[in-house]
């Protein structure tokens, strides 16, 4: 038996997924938060005022990005909603063994981290698309995204193998 079948047979699979859910929910808001930021500071907006008032860019900003997130997330969970509702009659994975924990699960991490993700990567798509604002510093930010979002996939990735994992 190798080191990490015996370590992977000492945890629970449930609480380990659980503990890698928070942290690819931690990892995707910043990856997103990141991007955002690096939508208004490449435009001259480094200093901003949560709850306060800011330039009307930075607000036009945070509010279509509020809009893609709750509308990404609302989605989600009305999918997710659906195909927990209706897992009895149909054959769909069920996450974390299915149940009560696999139910909430889905329907808080999914839509969260859905939202975070495509909210980020859209980000990431208009910051690359509009480069020619300052093509330097969008160069020197990309190394940076390019490491969070590979940890993005890396954590979600694990997360969703392991919650669908037939748990024993």
């Amino acid at each position: 038996m190798t080191d990490a079948s015996s370590l992977r047979d000492a945890l629970p699979l449930r609480a380990i997924v659980l503990v890698l859910s928070v942290v690819t929910f931690i990892v995707a808001a910043k990856a997103h938060g990141r991007q955002v930021r690096l939508e208004r500071e490449r435009v001259g907006h480094s200093q901003v005022v949560f709850g306060g008032e800011n330039p009307p860019f930075v607000e036009a900003l945070w509010k279509r990005d509020r809009i893609r997130f709750w509308s990404t997330a609302a989605l989600v969970f009305a999918v997710v909603g659906v195909l927990v509702l209706t897992a009895s009659s149909i054959d769909v994975p069920r996450p974390l063994g299915g149940g009560t924990l696999g139910a909430a699960w889905s329907m808080l991490f999914l839509p969260l981290v859905a939202a975070f993700v495509v909210c980020g990567t859209a980000s990431l798509a208009g910051f690359l698309a509009t480069r020619g604002v300052d093509p330097r510093f969008t160069t020197e930010a990309l190394p940076g995204s390019a490491a969070w979002w590979s940890l993005v996939l890396a954590t979600l990735s694990t997360t969703l193998v392991l919650a669908f994992r037939t748990v024993r």
